[in-house]
């Protein structure tokens, strides 16, 4: 007999926030403007230093150099992008911008800087992408379950850089009832999982995250949205 799945997506609360800050301006004391990138575009940033007061204009700049190559000449021009610092309930302020079209790759470093009313802040010098990776969140898993197993399978997430060749994934099961930090971490390098069909009964959610593999460091992502499913027999 098989079990009876039900699927329903719960999406988790995204809340932007990155660990380990770059070279920091000498000028600096407060070291409070750490950013992470997805390693294809998109630079996210949170302020940790001195709160901002209410009606202070605070932008966040990125600039990145590209290269134009017009038969016989190569040349660079150095592209700026913007995003104005916003509050957030639940973590520090911070905000997103993107370099469209122009992906990292591992031999490029930017200048990241935080202004507020026209007065710079900090400045992160030669903020080098590839040591700063926070991937997009995987897909939401997809849950196959019978008599004898329970199959969950996900997609890597999106966009995905190209140089990542290999992704380590954490995956967490757990009944309903159960805190997310009661559960352990289930390590893979493939994108599916299968658990044997000798599971009590009940309501169980999974939930997936991802970080650069090989040649790569990073930060783990955000966790992927929920998935749960109600197992109602057991196998003999």
């Amino acid at each position: 007999m098989s079990h009876i799945v039900i699927m329903e997506v719960l999406w988790p609360l995204i809340v932007l926030f990155s660990a380990g800050a770059a070279h920091s301006h000498k000028e600096s004391p407060t070291r409070g403007l750490s950013c992470v990138n997805d390693f294809v575009r998109n630079v996210s940033c949170t302020w940790s230093g001195s709160p901002v007061a209410p009606g202070v204009d605070c932008w966040i700049h990125g600039t990145k150099q590209v290269w134009l190559f017009v038969y016989p000449r190569r040349d660079s021009r150095i592209i700026i992008r913007s995003c104005k610092l916003e509050p957030h309930e639940s973590s520090p302020p911070g905000c997103r911008f993107a370099f469209e079209n122009q992906d990292f790759n591992s031999f490029e470093y930017s200048n990241i800087s935080l202004e507020c009313d026209g007065k710079l802040l900090e400045n992160l010098t030669m903020y080098k992408p590839h040591k700063h990776i926070k991937m997009n969140p995987p897909g939401v898993p997809a849950v196959h379950s019978t008599a004898n197993e329970t199959f969950i399978s996900w997609s890597k997430g999106s966009p995905l850089s190209i140089f990542f060749t290999v992704l380590n994934f954490q995956v967490q099961i757990k009944l309903k009832k159960q805190m997310w930090k009661e559960v352990s971490h289930l390590s893979t390098q493939e994108q599916h999982l299968k658990i044997p069909g000798r599971q009590p009964k009940g309501h169980y959610q999974v939930r997936v995250r991802v970080s650069p593999g090989r040649h790569h460091s990073g930060h783990w992502s955000n966790w992927s949205p929920t998935t749960s499913w109600t197992i109602t027999t057991r196998a003999r």
